[in-house]
């Protein structure tokens, strides 16, 4: 979403090659001033180790909160390498590969996983086939909304029954309500220590989504805790790919709704703003087409404060990185709570 750092561009984008010349902010981080070479060096080695075969190319490079490589191996295979930032929650991260092994062994449109978590020199990865199919949708585009809300809502329907407690702890900190604002958040450059004091009604909202979230059930459901327009893509107005399986969470049912209807049109364009409370309420109304009854009045006042507490948590990055006048940027998150926050927070549509 524009202006804000959660949803801002996929971590997996196979047609990204802006970082082809040069590292990146991630690469400095997780290699060091090691330059391109030591890099595809380390690429080699880890897949000599893992696949038993060298690196021919280096398709793409991208990522932001994990470095993610485009390989075509010496064998012919095209695979996605994703480096991840210590820590490395490895019990999570194993988790949520089996999920996705699932969701692709039924159809599901996602890569599949091949190796990992592993190590190699330190660095831990994950690999996946390449798939780099499709385009990028219009989330404001009635069909492709759509589309989103239908497939979220397969991925519980796969994923029923699956163990869901090692994909409690280590999931995406905008899902970690339990303890109200603020969770740790999900990258270090923010600092949640200290609300600035023009914005502690932030805080307050937050606080009272969070107590509506503490009442909604148990974490019984697993879907993609990230399900944004930037990580998917489309062709013929079909969900075609999905990519970033590390973003998955437990939670009740009506919070996983909630978290996508808050962020679904993220990750699009770079002017993309987050949705209005009407657009939120028309993807949860295209979730409901295809689950089997509509949200109950509790369960709608759950996935109404997660919507909000989705939004909170990337207004209160955004207040790290205000400009000088302290203005909320045009179509973000802060912009929304402070204009319709109880809007969002009291929404109902029986």
């Amino acid at each position: 979403m524009a202006a804000d750092p959660v949803g801002g561009g996929p971590e997996y984008s196979p047609k990204d090659n802006a970082m082809m010349h040069e590292t990146s902010g991630i690469e400095r981080v997780l290699f060091g001033p090691v330059g391109r070479d030591g890099i595809d060096d380390w690429l080699t080695a880890h897949l000599r180790t893992r696949l038993g075969s060298d690196l021919s190319q280096v398709v793409f490079r991208s990522g932001r909160l994990a470095a993610v490589y485009g390989a075509a191996l010496g064998d012919g295979r095209l695979v996605a390498v994703k480096v991840h930032r210590p820590p490395v929650h490895l019990t999570y991260l194993r988790a949520a590969m089996d999920c996705q092994r699932r969701l692709a062994e039924a159809g599901y449109p996602c890569p599949t996983p091949i190796d990992g978590p592993s190590t190699t020199h330190g660095h831990t990865a994950v690999i996946e086939t390449l798939v780099a199919d499709g385009e990028p949708g219009d989330p404001y585009e009635p069909s492709t909304r759509r589309a989103m809300a239908h497939a979220l809502f397969e991925q519980l329907e796969l994923l029923r029954g699956t163990a869901v407690d090692d994909l409690v702890a280590g999931a995406p900190a905008w899902t970690q309500y339990e303890h109200g604002p603020w969770p740790q958040p999900h990258d270090p450059i923010f600092d949640f220590t200290l609300t600035p004091q023009r914005f502690t009604w932030l805080d307050d909202l937050a606080r009272r989504a969070a107590s509506i979230l503490q009442q909604g059930g148990p974490r019984n459901a697993i879907a993609h805790a990230d399900w944004t327009c930037g990580n998917v893509r489309f062709r013929d107005c079909q969900l075609i790919c999905a990519y970033d399986w590390d973003s998955l969470a437990a939670a009740p049912e009506p919070v996983l709704a909630g978290l996508a209807a808050g962020s679904f049109t993220s990750g699009w364009l770079d002017a993309a703003g987050v949705p209005t409370p009407g657009e939120a309420l028309a993807f949860l109304r295209d979730y409901e087409e295809v689950r089997f009854e509509p949200f109950s009045e509790s369960q709608q006042r759950t996935a109404a404060a997660a919507i909000t507490w989705v939004l909170a948590y990337n207004a209160r990055c955004a207040v790290s990185f205000l400009p000088p006048d302290g203005r909320a940027p045009g179509r973000s998150s802060l912009q929304a709570l402070e204009r319709d926050g109880e809007a969002y927070l009291e929404l109902r549509w029986s």
